[in-house]
């Protein structure tokens, strides 16, 4: 006999993990409430150069002297960050489902699905 595929594939999974995720959840909440931060670690990094071209009054504004220095111009795309650790910014909805390998777009797909499926069945 064949077997049916299930309708809705990744609500069936998240209610399969739901008193782990209950449980997990519940703890992530307590290390909010206590201010504890989860955080990763992160080497030191740059996207580029600080400065990048030089300083040619013909092209650049009077407004962005203070940009400047006597040869370059400062990028202002440039970003750098020192070695350490770094707050993991994430929802505990994304922990969790990142933990169980709950896919959440699925899951907004799924429910868009069976809102749909309830309308048509309610306009019949």
């Amino acid at each position: 006999m064949k077997q049916l595929k299930p309708k809705y594939p990744e609500h069936e999974k998240m209610a399969a993990v739901q008193s782990a995720s209950g449980a997990i959840g519940e703890f992530l909440e307590w290390l909010q409430s206590r201010n504890i931060t989860l955080c990763e670690y992160q080497a030191q990094w740059t996207n580029g150069q600080p400065y990048k071209i030089p300083y040619d009054p013909a092209k650049h504004q009077e407004s962005d002297r203070c940009l400047f220095d006597s040869r370059n111009v400062y990028n202002p795309d440039y970003e750098s960050s020192p070695e350490g650790f770094y707050p993991v910014r994430k929802s505990i909805e994304t922990w969790l489902a990142d933990f169980l390998n709950i896919d959440l777009k699925k899951i907004e797909e799924e429910k868009r699905a069976m809102l749909a499926a309830m309308r048509k069945a309610n306009a019949d």
